[in-house]
């Protein structure tokens, strides 16, 4: 992608020397300044005519480099030109030089013509006199009055929220497979641990939350010293909070010792005027660093399933993951939870190595709690393909089509080929929609009216055609639980364990009413005719794979009974 982005930065810099003097005859240098930890951005820098520009390339719809410049004009980079690529690329097909707008259309969104500041980035170990430096440099960014206009930043200074923020992270990062149970706990313990840590100490401290413009990605490369004074380049994260949280997050995120730490708090605090800051900060950090860390790992999923990357994914996640978990460890042993370091990285090592499980089943049978709840124990992505089918039979039903009715077949199809779906393995369905992109909710595509349509286009062999170009595309990880109706039999033969899932029709018939809001009978009458249609279809019946290990999984087994598979296959030869 660097190739690509080198192009992009060269036609934007032509588009800006249009309407902008200053920005003419400057060369792209290929090779990149940085690129963000998420992979959402690229910098470069331009010289010519004298001078030297930094061209910065975002995937984000809005810049808030371009605002911060507003917002703190002695302190943000000035910025030269800015605009968005949909502007940029409208303006060259007025010109007529379409080549211009091919070579911008490459996926980015924003771009930013900022002036080059001096200095070089602090290095991975800064002298005492570069982070004093550099904390008085933050101060002064904090010490700025609140601008109307400015948005929040991401992370919130209430305990509660801050608490509230970390355990929506942990669910999201437990689906995505790269924790394992163990691992989730002790998380969880820690998160809990460092709220009422930081709810103890704003009691005991009588202290108010404080709001202030904040940075809100204070990492080393993002701090510039000449020697003499440092400077904060890269604010597309700042924000109004408190620079409590703005602290931790900068000692959480870079490798810096307590000693490093105590240092950059006596700078900040010798030219603050904020008396509570270190109240705040100390009873504030272990939770901030712990959020910080889940919400990187969140970010290192976007980027494996290409949601917001445009660098070379595998590379990103490889380089960037053990860093991450590195600071994870750190922020839970700083709560005062212990655990093997090995068990945070157990769950990636077994995704490299290929492992490939199935699990099959009958409707209402609990099969997606435990696909999924083995899934967090393998530390390997869930693929529900069934999401697929429930998102056609989604389509049909908004475009008023019959699954019986050839043309309308055909029509569907043609629909699939528009919007061209993609299976995540969060349990999405990613599509094109008219206008942008998509993602239909599991909650949606569970809806009564949807699984009831759902087996009559299941049924027809070309939808399971396309549905099985679909899965095999989504499986480009190198490990994951496949939940279906046929995954173990056709999608993943070759699977190192297979499951079949089933249990009494009168359990599965509770288990749909209370999850739909359906009475009993009624649930029952459905599940009966949709185990008809899946036994009796021509193409890819539901049946076991041949050596499917058979389970009933209850709802309040479902963890027990994942342990016990995953266990299984952890001690296979």
């Amino acid at each position: 992608m660097n190739r690509e982005a080198v192009a992009c930065a060269r036609a934007a810099v032509e588009a800006f020397s249009s309407v902008h003097s200053e920005l003419v005859d400057l060369s792209i240098d290929p090779k990149p300044l940085s690129g963000s930890r998420s992979g959402s951005s690229f910098v470069f820098r331009a010289r010519g005519s004298g001078q030297t520009v930094v061209v910065k390339l975002t995937l984000a719809g809005s810049s808030r480099e371009f605002l911060a410049a507003r917002w703190f004009p002695n302190l943000a980079p000035r910025v030269l030109a800015h605009a968005t690529f949909r502007e940029l690329i409208h303006s060259a097909i007025d010109r007529g030089e379409f080549r211009f707008a091919r070579e911008l259309d490459r996926g980015f969104l924003t771009c930013v013509a900022l002036e080059e500041i001096p200095g070089a980035p602090l290095p991975a170990w800064p002298t005492n006199e570069a982070l004093r430096r550099a904390a008085r440099a933050i101060a002064t960014l904090h010490g700025c009055g609140v601008k109307r206009g400015v948005p929040d930043l991401a992370m919130p200074s209430r305990p509660t929220a801050l608490h509230a923020l970390a355990c929506e992270y942990l669910r999201e990062v437990t689906r995505a497979g790269w924790l394992s149970t163990r691992a989730r706990r002790a998380v969880r313990r820690a998160v809990d641990a460092a709220e009422a840590r930081a709810r103890r100490s704003f009691k005991r401290s009588r202290l108010r939350e404080i709001r202030r413009p904040c940075h809100g990605d204070l990492r080393l490369e993002n701090i510039l010293d000449d020697g003499e004074s440092a400077r904060l380049i890269d604010f597309d994260h700042a924000g109004i909070g408190d620079p409590a949280v703005d602290l931790a997050m900068f000692v959480s995120r870079n490798p810096l010792s307590k000693s490093q730490a105590l240092r950059v708090l006596d700078a900040y605090a010798e030219v603050s005027p904020d008396r509570g800051i270190l109240d705040r900060y100390f009873g504030l950090a272990p939770l901030v660093a712990i959020t910080g860390a889940l919400g990187a790992l969140l970010d290192l999923r976007d980027v494996e399933l290409g949601r917001r990357s445009v660098t070379d994914r595998r590379d990103q996640v490889t380089t960037v993951f053990p860093r991450v978990m590195g600071e994870l460890e750190v922020a839970i042993r700083g709560a005062g939870v212990s655990w093997d370091s090995d068990e945070l990285f157990e769950p990636a090592r077994r995704a490299r190595l290929g492992v490939w499980v199935t699990v099959d089943g009958t409707a209402a049978s609990q099969k997606t709690p435990l696909a999924a709840a083995l899934a967090a124990e393998l530390g390997v992505p869930h693929f529900n393909t069934g999401a697929f089918y429930r998102f056609v039979a989604l389509v049909a039903l908004e475009r008023g089509l019959d699954a019986s009715m050839p043309r309308d077949r055909t029509k569907l199809l043609a629909e699939l080929e528009r919007r061209k779906p993609t299976l995540l393995p969060d349990g999405t369905i990613e599509s094109i929609g008219r206008e942008r992109i998509g993602r239909r909710s599991s909650e949606v595509l569970e809806a009564p009216s949807v699984e009831l349509s759902v087996a009559d286009w299941a049924a027809i062999p070309k939808i399971r055609q396309v549905a099985e170009e679909v899965f095999r595309a989504a499986f480009v990880t190198e490990g994951g639980v496949v939940e279906g109706r046929d995954a173990g039999t056709v999608l993943v033969a070759d699977a190192a364990l297979k499951i079949f899932v089933d249990a009494p029709i009168e359990a599965r018939a509770a288990w749909l009413a209370r999850r739909s809001g359906l009475r009993v009978r009624e649930a029952r009458r459905r599940i009966e005719i949709r185990d008809a249609k899946d036994r009796g279809r021509r193409t890819d019946p539901l049946r076991p794979a041949p050596g499917a290990v058979r389970v009933e999984a209850r709802p309040d087994a479902v963890a027990s009974i994942a342990h016990n598979l995953a266990e299984r296959l952890r001690r296979r030869p």
